[in-house]
């Protein structure tokens, strides 16, 4: 047994279980994602994992970290809602361990509650040994898996974690899943996590396509201004533009931190938006509807 991953995995999961009770306390809905739901589930013995991630509505994120800032669970990162990432807001523990509160899943737009609503149905108790949190069901477990391989790039675990996942669920879990990643409106990106594990000639979509080839994060965004709705794209972009101080301290350490810092980091980031918008274009053009080759 190796005696550090097992202390650092019984601190994660009474990090989980902490979490939860408060998430309760103050009524706010929440499930486990990934984590122990995954490596319990697939790895004898559980694989590593390093954080906590737990879904909430959209609605009530806010609440949400309030109740765990005011606990001294944790303290957000600086970021704020969907800067660190576009479905997630990072928070810090007080033991250092990251817990990211998610309000969507990645890849998925994170228009109100949809993905809370959708996915509320599929939960179901996890007794993680020291205490017992609400988590998602095996075609919820599914879905995320699928959608989480799309980032392998970012994430080398996700596609074994995958691979795993279509032999342990059976094939109605893996029916449920795809049609809550229809209800979702996200057929196309779980069609193309699965592609990322297995072959598929099913046609991809611009989205799909970008994420299954690992486009920059550049082209990412550009696609999701593309997709936004009006009146959401004022907001999608100043936030793109001018982040805010603590994610820039966090993006840009060495420059952000110093004085007129910030004005530096601003101009770095300016510049390199200005630099990849080019072959960010590029890559959103040349991904229309295809076949994967």
């Amino acid at each position: 047994m190796d005696l550090l991953r097992e202390t650092q995995r019984l601190r994660l999961d009474l990090l989980a279980v902490e979490v939860s009770r408060q998430l309760e306390r103050s009524g706010i809905p929440h499930a486990l994602l990934k984590g122990p739901s995954t490596a319990n589930w697939l790895y004898d013995p559980p694989r590593v994992y390093n954080d906590v991630d737990v879904l909430v509505p959209l609605s009530r994120v806010t609440a949400a970290a309030a109740a765990l800032t005011t606990a001294g669970i944790a303290a957000a990162s600086g970021g704020g809602v969907g800067e660190e990432a576009s479905h997630s807001l990072l928070m810090i523990s007080s033991g250092g361990f990251e817990i990211d509160v998610h309000i969507s899943l990645p890849a998925l737009p994170t228009a109100g509650d949809r993905v809370w609503k959708t996915l509320a149905s599929h939960l179901e108790p996890l007794d993680l040994g020291v205490g017992t949190v609400p988590a998602l069901d095996t075609p919820g477990r599914c879905l995320v898996l699928a959608l989480h391989a799309l980032n392998r790039a970012a994430h080398p675990q996700a596609g074994e974690d995958l691979r795993r996942a279509l032999v342990a669920a059976g094939d109605e879990s893996w029916a449920r899943a795809t049609d809550l990643a229809a209800s979702l409106g996200a057929a196309d990106l779980f069609d193309a996590g699965l592609s990322t594990v297995a072959d598929s000639d099913r046609p991809m979509s611009r989205r799909a396509y970008l994420y299954a080839s690992g486009a920059p994060s550049a082209a990412l965004g550009l696609q999701r201004l593309r997709e936004a709705r009006r009146r959401e794209l004022p907001r999608l972009i100043l936030r793109e533009v001018v982040p805010t101080r603590g994610f820039m301290v966090k993006a840009y350490p060495g420059t952000a931190g110093r004085r007129f810092g910030l004005l530096r980091a601003h101009l770095l980031r300016w510049k390199g938006l200005v630099k990849a918008l080019p072959g960010a274009v590029r890559a959103v053009r040349a991904a229309g509807p295809r076949r994967r080759s």
